[in-house]
């Protein structure tokens, strides 16, 4: 079970820098939409492999993104705020990782 729980946290690790390339994209073309989509993702995939911190930030995100999207334009400033929070986490995420050798 150790053994696959380190294959998860590698390959999630491993994707940090297309993950964060697509969310930094979106973010700077204001595709709120993509940015929304992308985030969920990282919700999910960080709350697999054990980043409930990352995983909550990146809920809230992307709950602004909804309800951006659904009119609240008030939301963006959430976003706007936070997103590189989110990017900070992962990359934090992925050096406690590397500290702990399990990548």
């Amino acid at each position: 079970m150790e053994e696959m729980y380190k294959e998860f946290v590698k390959m999630f690790c491993d994707r940090r820098e297309e993950v964060t390339e697509k969310l930094k994209n979106a973010f700077e073309n204001e595709n709120w939409k993509d940015y929304t989509t992308f985030i969920h993702a990282l919700k999910s995939s960080s709350l697999s492999v054990g980043g409930k911190i990352l995983s909550e930030q990146a809920k809230a995100l992307e709950m602004a993104g909804h309800e951006f999207l659904n009119g609240d334009e008030s939301k963006l400033n959430y976003i706007r705020e936070n997103h590189e929070k989110a990017i900070e986490l992962y990359e934090k995420f992925v050096d406690e990782a590397k500290e702990k050798n399990l990548i």
